[in-house]
């Protein structure tokens, strides 16, 4: 008989208001897409993600939505994090701007991170997937481009995600993959 091992992570995504990471979550958890998701106040998401065979990740996701202006329980939900995904929308330029000076010194040092340029589907892009991935390396963080309208790359997003935590911590920002 074999022996199956269930680890526990503790994901949030971060980013600007309006940009995804609820119908991101939507996407991911129930493989539903709702447009126009009311904001977000800070909820719990709860999944089993098998990584490999005999390896289950119990994933508890903390959706605490956009405010730029992280309360102290914000904080604590940060503290208490072990990955993040920084979602900025492909089609707004400032949410792309405001991962790097607003959402990214949130992120301790240590803690594995996944760059998400969200809206993909959409043609009228405002940030190019070269600056993206410039910002990725610049960061020391993974890139993925997803979107949850269609469903692409929203389940590699998370998974990467949890591969990072799996590296030794020093590695985890250290290393970069672009999808």
């Amino acid at each position: 008989m074999t022996e199956i091992q269930i680890r526990m992570f503790q994901i949030m995504p971060l980013g600007d208001s309006g940009v995804g990471k609820t119908t991101l979550l939507n996407r991911y958890i129930d493989d539903s897409y709702i447009p126009g998701t009311a904001i977000t106040m800070a909820q719990l998401r709860i999944t089993n993600v098998e990584i490999e065979p005999g390896v289950k990740v119990k994933l508890q996701i903390w959706d605490i939505g956009g405010v730029k202006r992280l309360s102290s329980i914000n904080h604590m939900y940060i503290s208490n994090t072990d990955g993040f995904l920084l979602v900025f929308d492909v089609t707004n330029r400032e949410s792309f701007e405001n991962i790097k000076n607003e959402w990214f010194p949130f992120v301790p040092e240590s803690s594995p991170c996944v760059l998400v340029g969200h809206k993909s589907e959409n043609e009228n892009r405002c940030v190019s997937r070269e600056e993206a991935e410039e910002l990725a390396k610049e960061l020391g963080v993974s890139y993925v481009e997803a979107s949850s309208v269609t469903g692409h790359n929203v389940k590699e997003a998370f998974e990467t995600l949890v591969r990072r935590e799996e590296q030794p911590k020093e590695e985890a920002r250290a290393s970069c993959l672009l999808m």
